[in-house]
């Protein structure tokens, strides 16, 4: 993979103010394709999860359905749980996993849905993150087809990033829990591991610090290997520097993300609940009160099947938009953090053919094999017009076009100019 640096003036708008491009990531999640992939993820993590549901006889919280004939209130009410569906939905597990009440058997059950959404969204995720950071630089889509190969053959990493830190969460749960057993010792357990107390305390720091990263650092992870074509653990690394380093500017980007994503989510909304009034009214016009009827019951698979099709769009909008918005967030971290120009991601080197002598089209049979490469030009022929440099200013905000640079002349020029 190659560094590709887009032509400057391609995207003058984000050229004048980078942090515009956050609010662009609302039009991006627009894009069909994308729609599809986030779709296509969403439909396997549904499967998936519901297969886990029954295997352990439980379900999963899910979000909020989409109930279709309520006023705009509603709409408004579940914007912002709309918009933050995707992080809630991935941290769900996990705050299970970790929480004091659940059973064993509900531990196991987070920790297989866990596994499941980084799986699944480790192949998706990627293949968003890519084609979300190629639309906001190059302004055109990548393709389905090459965004979920990239994905696969990136897979090792964009499973194994987020599930890395918690291998240190679990070494030092481990210490903690040895301490635990302590207080299995009857009055003399309890009182010793009263004294060691600190030690659960000093590793359980480190655990939080490590769990709030990941929370927050995640979906970096994913556009970090997808804009450097890097490796988990420099995916890792780079991700948690640009949240620990700026987390002002951070909280502000993700609040910012947050309020744009709720605004889209109730377009989204109020849009699917225009379509399918529309069609319920025409379809009133020739069928009367039966429409309403056939809409309304969950055996008509036909309506069903529809209906699910179109609030499967509407969140697959959702999603599209959070990693959308986690691939502008990563590239304003970037810059500002590492000074990395908005427009420098790492893509396929293009295919260059191999030069061979016949292929040149100025080789002749007359041609002679001692002329020198080395030797000077004559003095009538035409000299090349020298390469024009331009500049880019490292804050993105302007570019100045630089004078040609003209090579000076060599000693004997300058003595025949003076005389």
């Amino acid at each position: 993979m190659t560094r590709d640096e887009a032509p400057f003036d391609a995207h003058p708008p984000f050229v004048i103010n980078p942090r515009r491009k956050l609010f662009e990531a609302a039009a991006t999640a627009t894009n069909a394709r994308l729609l599809l992939v986030a779709a296509l993820g969403l439909t396997f993590w549904y499967v998936v999860g519901n297969a886990v549901d029954n295997l352990f006889g439980a379900r999963e919280p899910r979000a909020p359905e989409l109930v279709y004939g309520h006023g705009p209130q509603a709409v408004l009410r579940a914007a912002f749980a709309r918009a933050a569906e995707p992080a809630v939905r991935l941290v769900g597990p996990f705050l299970d996993l970790f929480s004091i009440e659940t059973t064993l058997k509900g531990r196991l059950h987070a920790l297989v849905h866990a596994l499941v959404g980084v799986v699944i969204w480790g192949i998706f995720g990627g293949a968003l993150a890519r084609g979300a950071v190629v639309l906001a630089v190059r302004g055109e889509w990548l393709g389905i087809r090459p965004a979920l190969l990239f994905a696969i053959k990136k897979g090792r990493p964009l499973i194994a990033a987020p599930l890395a830190p918690l291998v240190a969460v679990g070494v030092f749960a481990a210490i903690s829990a040895g301490c635990g057993v302590i207080f299995r010792l009857g009055w003399i357990g309890r009182g010793v591991g009263g004294a060691v107390l600190v030690v659960p305390l000093a590793c359980n720091i480190l655990n939080a610090v490590i769990l709030l990263g990941l929370t927050f650092a995640w979906p970096l992870m994913h556009v970090t290997i997808a804009a450097e074509n890097e490796d988990g653990f420099d995916a890792v690394s780079r991700s948690f520097a640009y949240v620990t380093q700026r987390k002002a500017l951070f909280a502000a980007l993700a609040l910012a993300a947050w309020v744009v994503g709720a605004c889209g989510a109730v377009a989204a909304d109020l849009l699917a609940r225009l379509v399918v009034h529309l069609a319920e009214w025409s379809l009133a016009l020739g069928g009367s009160d039966a429409v309403r009827a056939v809409l309304a019951d969950s055996h008509n698979i036909g309506a069903t099947f529809w209906l699910g099709l179109v609030e499967l769009l509407v969140r697959a909008w959702s999603w599209a938009f959070f990693w959308s918005a986690a691939a502008a967030i990563y590239l304003i971290l970037r810059f500002d953090v590492d000074g990395t120009p908005w427009f420098d991601i790492a893509v396929a080197p293009p295919e260059t053919p191999v030069a061979t002598p016949d292929a040149t089209p100025d080789a002749t049979p007359d041609a002679t094999p001692d002329a020198t490469p080395d030797a000077p030009a004559e003095p009538d022929e035409p000299v090349a017009a020298p390469a024009v440099e331009q500049e880019i200013d490292h804050d993105l905000t302007e570019f100045t076009l630089l004078k040609p640079v003209v090579p000076l002349p060599d000693t004997d020029e300058f003595e025949n100019l003076a005389r």
